[in-house]
């Protein structure tokens, strides 16, 4: 919306003239405001998503043939040691193999681009 000013100062301008203008600078403010608060709403939904969760990382090799230990098996079969060190993955980037195959530690580049993982 293009707002015409009045030429003359406001000082001399007439009641309805600045009502005119405060009514329109008000109906800017207000779709704003609509937007930045949309766009909040769609951030916090991105970030929701892209949340943290552990990875195993010590395969076991059963060496001894006999592990004892509990284990965890990943997508692709492999098994793990279920009470070995993890890692902070992101759940979305990490699973969608067709955008960004491999593990994406957490917090992902997607986080990144919106200012951390806060």
């Amino acid at each position: 919306m293009i707002i015409e000013y009045p030429a003359k100062s406001y000082e001399r301008c007439t009641k309805k003239q600045l009502l005119t203008v405060a009514y329109a600078l008000e109906a800017m403010r207000d779709r704003a405001v609509a937007r930045a608060e949309k766009a909040e709403a769609a951030i916090e939904r991105v970030r929701a998503i892209h949340t943290p969760v552990p990875v195993y990382t010590q395969m076991c090799d059963y060496s001894d043939y006999n592990c004892d230990r509990p284990h965890v098996e990943d997508r692709d079969g492999y098994e793990y040691h279920k009470d070995g060190p993890t890692e902070q993955v992101c759940a979305v980037c990490s699973e969608n193999e067709e955008y960004s195959p491999g593990i994406i530690p957490w917090p992902c580049p997607t986080l990144e681009a919106l200012g951390g993982d806060s």
